[in-house]
Protein backbone atom coordinates (compact mmCIF):
# COMPACT_ATOMS: atom_id res chain seq x y z
CA UNK A 1 0.00 0.00 0.00
CA UNK A 2 1.33 3.57 -0.76
CA UNK A 3 2.81 4.73 2.10
CA UNK A 4 3.88 2.10 3.84
CA UNK A 5 7.30 2.04 5.61
CA UNK A 6 9.63 -0.49 4.10
CA UNK A 7 10.44 -3.31 6.69
CA UNK A 8 13.95 -2.61 7.75
CA UNK A 9 15.34 -5.16 6.37
CA UNK A 10 13.95 -3.53 2.90
CA UNK A 11 15.71 -0.35 3.93
CA UNK A 12 18.72 -2.13 4.74
CA UNK A 13 19.70 -3.60 1.73
CA UNK A 14 18.11 -0.39 -0.79
CA UNK A 15 20.72 1.34 1.32
CA UNK A 16 23.51 -0.87 -0.14
CA UNK A 17 21.99 -0.92 -3.39
CA UNK A 18 21.80 2.79 -3.50
CA UNK A 19 25.66 2.93 -1.95
CA UNK A 20 26.71 0.29 -4.80
CA UNK A 21 25.34 2.10 -7.35
CA UNK A 22 26.59 5.75 -6.29
CA UNK A 23 29.95 4.40 -6.20
CA UNK A 24 29.93 2.94 -9.51
CA UNK A 25 28.36 6.84 -10.64
CA UNK A 26 31.31 8.07 -9.23
CA UNK A 27 33.37 5.75 -11.40
CA UNK A 28 35.19 3.85 -8.02
CA UNK A 29 36.61 0.48 -9.42
CA UNK A 30 35.22 -1.40 -6.34
CA UNK A 31 34.01 -4.75 -7.28
CA UNK A 32 30.64 -5.30 -6.80
CA UNK A 33 31.27 -8.52 -4.93
CA UNK A 34 32.21 -6.43 -1.90
CA UNK A 35 28.38 -5.56 -1.58
CA UNK A 36 27.47 -9.29 -2.66
CA UNK A 37 29.57 -10.05 0.25
CA UNK A 38 28.14 -7.37 3.02
CA UNK A 39 24.16 -8.96 1.45
CA UNK A 40 24.81 -12.08 1.96
CA UNK A 41 26.60 -11.42 5.53
CA UNK A 42 22.84 -9.05 6.22
CA UNK A 43 20.63 -12.22 5.25
CA UNK A 44 22.63 -15.20 6.59
CA UNK A 45 22.72 -12.89 10.08
CA UNK A 46 19.09 -12.37 9.81
CA UNK A 47 17.48 -13.39 12.81
CA UNK A 48 14.36 -11.81 13.71
CA UNK A 49 12.51 -12.19 11.79
CA UNK A 50 14.44 -14.93 9.50
CA UNK A 51 17.05 -14.77 6.45
CA UNK A 52 13.96 -15.80 4.32
CA UNK A 53 12.45 -12.53 5.37
CA UNK A 54 15.18 -10.84 4.38
CA UNK A 55 15.98 -12.57 1.13
CA UNK A 56 12.06 -11.02 0.30
CA UNK A 57 12.70 -7.62 1.62
CA UNK A 58 15.47 -7.76 -0.41
CA UNK A 59 13.67 -8.30 -4.08
CA UNK A 60 11.25 -5.57 -3.01
CA UNK A 61 14.16 -3.33 -2.57
CA UNK A 62 15.74 -4.14 -5.73
CA UNK A 63 12.20 -3.30 -6.79
CA UNK A 64 11.78 -0.14 -5.06
CA UNK A 65 14.92 1.25 -5.60
CA UNK A 66 14.61 0.65 -9.26
CA UNK A 67 11.89 3.06 -9.55
CA UNK A 68 13.66 6.12 -8.95
CA UNK A 69 17.11 4.47 -10.31
CA UNK A 70 16.16 2.42 -13.57
CA UNK A 71 19.78 2.01 -14.73
CA UNK A 72 20.86 0.36 -11.15
CA UNK A 73 18.86 -2.59 -12.54
CA UNK A 74 21.45 -5.10 -13.61
CA UNK A 75 24.25 -4.27 -11.26
CA UNK A 76 21.50 -4.90 -8.15
CA UNK A 77 20.70 -8.35 -9.88
CA UNK A 78 23.93 -9.26 -10.28
CA UNK A 79 24.95 -8.06 -6.17
CA UNK A 80 22.10 -10.27 -5.46
CA UNK A 81 23.10 -13.57 -7.84
CA UNK A 82 26.16 -13.13 -5.87
CA UNK A 83 25.02 -12.56 -2.74
CA UNK A 84 22.56 -15.87 -3.05
CA UNK A 85 25.34 -17.97 -4.10
CA UNK A 86 27.35 -17.25 -1.03
CA UNK A 87 24.49 -18.10 1.26
CA UNK A 88 25.44 -20.86 3.93
CA UNK A 89 22.87 -23.62 4.30
CA UNK A 90 21.45 -22.09 7.53
CA UNK A 91 20.09 -19.31 5.10
CA UNK A 92 16.42 -20.49 4.08
CA UNK A 93 13.16 -20.31 3.23
CA UNK A 94 10.08 -22.45 1.51
CA UNK A 95 12.02 -22.39 -1.22
CA UNK A 96 15.08 -24.28 -0.02
CA UNK A 97 18.32 -23.61 1.55
CA UNK A 98 21.62 -21.88 0.77
CA UNK A 99 21.57 -20.17 -2.66
CA UNK A 100 18.34 -22.38 -4.05
CA UNK A 101 16.50 -20.12 -1.56
CA UNK A 102 17.52 -17.00 -2.41
CA UNK A 103 17.61 -17.29 -6.72
CA UNK A 104 14.17 -19.56 -5.88
CA UNK A 105 12.17 -16.38 -4.19
CA UNK A 106 13.47 -14.31 -7.00
CA UNK A 107 11.88 -17.31 -9.56
CA UNK A 108 8.71 -16.94 -8.15
CA UNK A 109 8.89 -12.66 -7.31
CA UNK A 110 8.91 -12.87 -11.69
CA UNK A 111 6.10 -15.40 -12.10
CA UNK A 112 3.60 -13.64 -9.69
CA UNK A 113 4.88 -9.81 -9.97
CA UNK A 114 6.42 -9.75 -13.62
CA UNK A 115 3.45 -11.45 -15.24
CA UNK A 116 1.99 -7.91 -17.04
CA UNK A 117 0.46 -5.16 -16.13
CA UNK A 118 -2.48 -5.27 -13.09
CA UNK A 119 -3.65 -1.95 -12.57
CA UNK A 120 -5.86 -1.09 -9.54
CA UNK A 121 -8.95 -1.98 -8.41
CA UNK A 122 -11.74 0.30 -9.32
CA UNK A 123 -15.06 0.00 -7.06
CA UNK A 124 -18.31 1.30 -8.09
CA UNK A 125 -18.26 4.52 -6.36
CA UNK A 126 -14.04 5.85 -7.31
CA UNK A 127 -13.23 8.63 -9.17
CA UNK A 128 -12.43 8.17 -12.61
CA UNK A 129 -12.99 4.93 -14.92
CA UNK A 130 -10.29 2.76 -17.39
CA UNK A 131 -10.38 4.04 -20.96
CA UNK A 132 -11.73 1.31 -23.02
CA UNK A 133 -9.00 1.02 -25.40
CA UNK A 134 -5.93 0.99 -22.32
CA UNK A 135 -6.81 -0.50 -18.86
CA UNK A 136 -3.23 1.21 -18.16
CA UNK A 137 -5.15 4.73 -18.60
CA UNK A 138 -7.86 6.32 -16.24
CA UNK A 139 -10.08 8.87 -17.75
CA UNK A 140 -11.84 11.21 -15.52
CA UNK A 141 -15.51 13.57 -16.30
CA UNK A 142 -15.77 17.27 -15.32
CA UNK A 143 -17.70 16.19 -12.39
CA UNK A 144 -15.14 13.79 -10.79
CA UNK A 145 -12.48 17.10 -11.21
CA UNK A 146 -15.00 19.37 -9.85
CA UNK A 147 -16.00 16.56 -6.79
CA UNK A 148 -12.86 15.96 -5.59
CA UNK A 149 -9.99 17.25 -6.93
CA UNK A 150 -7.41 16.32 -4.44
CA UNK A 151 -8.68 12.50 -5.03
CA UNK A 152 -8.46 12.79 -8.87
CA UNK A 153 -4.89 13.76 -8.51
CA UNK A 154 -3.89 10.94 -5.77
CA UNK A 155 -5.55 8.54 -8.49
CA UNK A 156 -3.72 9.76 -10.97
CA UNK A 157 -0.58 9.38 -9.11
CA UNK A 158 -1.11 5.93 -8.10
CA UNK A 159 -1.96 4.75 -11.86
CA UNK A 160 1.38 6.32 -12.14
CA UNK A 161 2.91 4.00 -9.72
CA UNK A 162 0.92 0.88 -10.85
CA UNK A 163 2.54 1.72 -14.34
CA UNK A 164 6.23 2.08 -13.43
CA UNK A 165 5.82 -0.50 -10.98
CA UNK A 166 4.91 -3.37 -13.96
CA UNK A 167 7.68 -1.90 -16.74
CA UNK A 168 10.00 -1.85 -13.50
CA UNK A 169 9.18 -5.91 -13.36
CA UNK A 170 9.35 -6.67 -17.36
CA UNK A 171 12.91 -4.93 -17.26
CA UNK A 172 14.07 -7.13 -14.36
CA UNK A 173 12.51 -10.42 -15.57
CA UNK A 174 14.37 -9.28 -19.61
CA UNK A 175 18.06 -8.47 -17.67
CA UNK A 176 17.50 -11.51 -15.19
CA UNK A 177 17.16 -13.88 -18.55
CA UNK A 178 19.92 -11.64 -20.12
CA UNK A 179 22.17 -12.27 -17.34
CA UNK A 180 21.71 -15.93 -17.24
CA UNK A 181 20.41 -15.08 -13.69
CA UNK A 182 17.13 -16.69 -13.38
CA UNK A 183 15.05 -17.73 -16.67
CA UNK A 184 11.71 -18.26 -16.13
CA UNK A 185 10.25 -21.69 -17.44
CA UNK A 186 12.85 -20.84 -20.42
CA UNK A 187 11.56 -17.54 -21.31
CA UNK A 188 7.82 -18.85 -22.36
CA UNK A 189 6.87 -16.17 -20.13
CA UNK A 190 8.70 -13.36 -21.19
CA UNK A 191 7.83 -14.64 -24.71
CA UNK A 192 4.08 -14.89 -24.25
CA UNK A 193 3.74 -11.14 -22.46
CA UNK A 194 5.78 -10.14 -25.21
CA UNK A 195 3.29 -11.73 -27.81
CA UNK A 196 0.17 -10.22 -25.90
CA UNK A 197 2.20 -6.71 -25.25
CA UNK A 198 2.02 -6.66 -29.19
CA UNK A 199 -1.17 -7.45 -29.70
CA UNK A 200 -2.93 -4.47 -29.83
CA UNK A 201 -6.66 -6.36 -30.79
CA UNK A 202 -6.11 -8.14 -27.46
CA UNK A 203 -9.46 -7.71 -24.98
CA UNK A 204 -7.23 -6.76 -22.22
CA UNK A 205 -4.02 -4.40 -23.96
CA UNK A 206 -2.75 -1.73 -22.39
CA UNK A 207 -0.05 0.86 -23.31
CA UNK A 208 1.55 -0.26 -20.30
CA UNK A 209 1.78 -3.92 -21.61
CA UNK A 210 3.01 -2.64 -24.64
CA UNK A 211 5.96 -1.09 -23.04
CA UNK A 212 7.20 -3.94 -21.13
CA UNK A 213 6.87 -5.55 -23.95
CA UNK A 214 9.26 -3.15 -26.14
CA UNK A 215 11.50 -3.28 -22.86
CA UNK A 216 11.72 -7.41 -22.63
CA UNK A 217 12.90 -6.90 -26.48
CA UNK A 218 15.66 -4.51 -25.90
CA UNK A 219 16.34 -6.30 -22.76
CA UNK A 220 16.55 -10.08 -23.59
CA UNK A 221 15.58 -10.33 -27.21
CA UNK A 222 18.37 -11.58 -28.23
CA UNK A 223 19.16 -14.10 -25.37
CA UNK A 224 15.64 -14.95 -26.32
CA UNK A 225 16.12 -16.08 -30.03
CA UNK A 226 19.39 -17.68 -29.16
CA UNK A 227 18.38 -20.12 -26.48
CA UNK A 228 18.62 -23.80 -27.06
CA UNK A 229 15.22 -25.21 -29.03
CA UNK A 230 14.08 -21.67 -30.29
CA UNK A 231 13.88 -23.67 -33.95
CA UNK A 232 11.67 -20.47 -34.73
CA UNK A 233 13.75 -17.96 -34.38
CA UNK A 234 13.61 -16.18 -37.79
CA UNK A 235 9.74 -16.69 -37.78
CA UNK A 236 9.77 -14.67 -34.23
CA UNK A 237 11.82 -12.16 -35.19
CA UNK A 238 9.91 -11.68 -38.56
CA UNK A 239 6.80 -11.45 -36.13
CA UNK A 240 7.75 -8.84 -33.76
CA UNK A 241 9.29 -6.43 -36.08
CA UNK A 242 5.70 -7.00 -38.13
CA UNK A 243 3.77 -6.44 -35.05
CA UNK A 244 5.79 -3.54 -33.78
CA UNK A 245 5.60 -1.74 -37.60
CA UNK A 246 2.21 -1.66 -36.66
CA UNK A 247 2.16 0.78 -34.02
CA UNK A 248 3.90 2.76 -37.00
CA UNK A 249 1.13 2.37 -39.41
CA UNK A 250 -0.78 5.19 -37.92
CA UNK A 251 -3.52 5.28 -40.99
CA UNK A 252 -4.00 1.39 -40.68
CA UNK A 253 -4.60 1.13 -36.66
CA UNK A 254 -6.82 2.42 -34.36
CA UNK A 255 -6.49 6.44 -32.58
CA UNK A 256 -4.87 5.08 -29.88
CA UNK A 257 -1.83 3.84 -31.98
CA UNK A 258 -1.13 7.42 -32.84
CA UNK A 259 0.03 8.32 -29.24
CA UNK A 260 3.87 9.44 -29.64
CA UNK A 261 5.11 7.42 -26.53
CA UNK A 262 4.21 4.17 -28.51
CA UNK A 263 5.22 4.79 -31.50
CA UNK A 264 8.36 5.65 -29.72
CA UNK A 265 9.00 3.03 -27.91
CA UNK A 266 7.90 0.99 -31.16
CA UNK A 267 10.33 2.41 -32.90
CA UNK A 268 13.53 2.19 -30.38
CA UNK A 269 12.11 -2.09 -30.34
CA UNK A 270 12.58 -2.32 -33.92
CA UNK A 271 15.72 -0.76 -34.33
CA UNK A 272 17.44 -3.46 -31.88
CA UNK A 273 15.92 -6.51 -34.09
CA UNK A 274 17.07 -4.76 -37.01
CA UNK A 275 20.29 -4.03 -35.77
CA UNK A 276 20.87 -7.59 -34.09
CA UNK A 277 18.98 -8.10 -32.34
CA UNK A 278 21.10 -7.15 -29.07
CA UNK A 279 20.56 -7.41 -25.38
CA UNK A 280 20.77 -4.13 -24.00
CA UNK A 281 21.82 -3.20 -20.44
CA UNK A 282 19.74 -1.33 -18.06
CA UNK A 283 22.15 1.35 -18.48
CA UNK A 284 20.85 1.62 -21.77
CA UNK A 285 16.97 0.60 -21.85
CA UNK A 286 16.63 3.73 -19.59
CA UNK A 287 19.02 6.21 -20.88
CA UNK A 288 17.47 9.63 -20.26
CA UNK A 289 18.89 10.45 -23.85
CA UNK A 290 16.54 7.96 -25.14
CA UNK A 291 13.97 7.64 -22.42
CA UNK A 292 10.45 9.09 -23.31
CA UNK A 293 9.00 11.42 -20.63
Amino acid sequence: MAGEKPHPYQQQARDLFYTAWTSELAGNQSEYSNFAKALAQHTSEAKDPSSGVYIWSTILAIHQYAKTSPQAIDLMLLVYDSACKQFPSTVSNEYGHGPAAGLQQLKWWLVEEADGFQGLLMPPKCIGSLETADRSNILFKSSDVDRDLDKTLSQIEEWRGERTSWIIAAAMQSRCFSLNIMRVNDGRQIEALIDSGLNRGKGRWSKADFIGACIMIRGCGKSMLDRPGSERKQGKLESWKSALESFLRHDEGPSSSADFMVTYHASLALKNLQAGPRDETSNELFASDFWVF
